[in-house]
């Protein structure tokens, strides 16, 4: 992931910070296991960057990931 990205370049993801599944959100990524993921793909720096209450699911996050290269 981190070879497509431009030279300083971040990702920023948002989504639901729950651990279960729903018809909704099949696939969850809460934010400790984002952290794990981005690292894995190569990202040096993982910040959260905001968190927001859900009408339908507890919690929303959005984080950046980026590889200080």
């Amino acid at each position: 992931m981190v070879a497509i990205l431009v030279p300083g370049g971040r990702l920023l993801v948002v989504e639901y910070n729950i651990e279960h599944s729903n018809s909704a959100v099949p696939y969850p990524v809460p934010y400790p296991r984002w952290q794990t993921l981005a690292r894995g793909a190569g990202f040096a720096h993982t910040e959260a960057l905001a968190r927001r209450p859900s009408r339908f699911l507890r919690e929303i996050y959005s984080a950046a990931s980026w590889s200080g290269r």
